[in-house]
């Protein structure tokens, strides 16, 4: 069973004590980085990370270790899968029992030569839409591919030409999921199929908060 967790955290800051509810592994993430934007960013993320595995029954306190491609999992817990996303006000944090991957992005323009590095059926589709459509099918595409990239890359970093996530495999699954207007989020799956998010409030993370 997977769960998709969606935070969407407005503008709401936390206070620095925060950081003493970290599990340690985001706790040292989030004590080498400088700017406070990305500090908030950070914390909101290693909260969700610690809300989410709790509920299912996992102590966020379980040690953490990076794959060769850079891809953290539980070091003693590689059955629960998990993968965390943030971009602006919203942030993702996806758990299950099959390889997993999510992703949000706040959409902004962009580049036509960053199609490139889609596949060839990826790029005739993007190119057959009005132009005032491109730009949310290409974060359409974007989202789904980082979200692929993250569920099996494993002993590689995998590049976003290697999968057509348009055209999945059998047992390869997708979803994309509705955010206000300037917001793209895709997740996807290995083996099973994907649920519609689980809203998470600001407040369901603050308590314990000094």
């Amino acid at each position: 069973m997977t769960e998709i967790y969606c935070l969407d955290r407005g503008g709401e800051t936390l206070p620095e004590e925060a950081a003493a509810l970290l599990p340690p592994w985001r706790r040292e993430i989030y004590d080498r980085l400088k700017n406070e934007k990305v500090r908030q960013e950070s914390l909101w993320t290693g909260l969700l990370f610690a809300y989410a595995v709790e509920r299912r029954g996992v102590p966020a306190g379980e040690a953490a270790a990076l794959l060769p491609a850079g891809k953290p999992v539980l070091r003693d817990r590689r059955e629960l899968h998990f993968s965390l996303s943030h971009s602006g006000r919203f942030i993702l944090c996806a758990v299950g029992d099959a390889p997993v991957g999510a992703d949000v992005q706040q959409m902004r323009d962009v580049r036509e030569s960053m199609a490139r590095r889609f596949c060839p059926g990826e790029r005739t589709w993007l190119e057959s839409l009005p132009p005032e459509e491109r730009k949310a099918a290409f974060f359409r595409l974007w989202t789904r591919k980082e979200a692929w990239v993250k569920a099996v890359s494993d002993e590689r970093m995998l590049s976003l030409s290697e999968q057509d996530v348009l055209d999945p495999p059998a047992g390869m699954f997708f979803r994309d999921y509705d955010l206000p207007e300037g917001y793209a989020a895709a997740a996807c799956c290995l083996g099973e199929d994907l649920p519609a998010l689980t809203p998470v409030a600001p407040g369901d993370l603050r308590s314990g908060i000094v």
